[in-house]
């Protein structure tokens, strides 16, 4: 069950983020998980539960959002309608071989965390400017893929 690595792995770079805020709980952690990552959805959400049990991000909730491998035609562009797990050779439209798009997504998108009490809230200039932090983090692949 590789799951549980990965759940290790996601928790260990949560912690990384989270050492900017002494002090800061994990609440949540978004990641995107692909059709095509050989990720399990259920069985990551398990693991998840389990790395987090009995230590400082108790109760933290993984959410995960499912991204489904797409089928395209490079010819006409048409995109074709399959069941999932399912896969068509050809364009219905022009007999072309279908490439497939996406679904490999496997990357924490990201956190929410509860600041120490110690800690002020944050004024409006500096939650966006932790926003645009966020979205160079979000740019740098090598930090937030699992």
């Amino acid at each position: 069950m590789h799951e549980l690595a990965l759940a290790e792995e996601l928790l260990r770079v949560c912690a990384r983020s989270l050492a900017r805020h002494p002090g800061a709980r994990l609440r949540a952690a978004r990641v995107a998980v692909g059709e095509l990552s050989a990720v399990e959805p259920d069985l990551l959400r398990y693991a998840w539960e389990a790395v987090c049990a009995h230590g400082p991000h108790a109760g933290a909730e993984l959410r995960i959002e499912w991204h489904a491998a797409q089928q395209q035609c490079p010819r006409c562009g048409a995109h074709a309608e399959r069941e999932r797990g399912g896969w068509l050779r050809g364009c219905a439209s022009c007999g072309a071989l279908l490439q497939i798009r996406g679904g490999r997504e496997l990357e924490l998108l990201d956190l929410e965390i509860e600041l120490a009490a110690s800690q002020d809230a944050p004024s409006c200039d500096a939650a966006r400017d932790r926003g645009r932090e966020k979205a160079a983090e979000s740019s740098a692949p090598e930090e937030n893929r699992v």
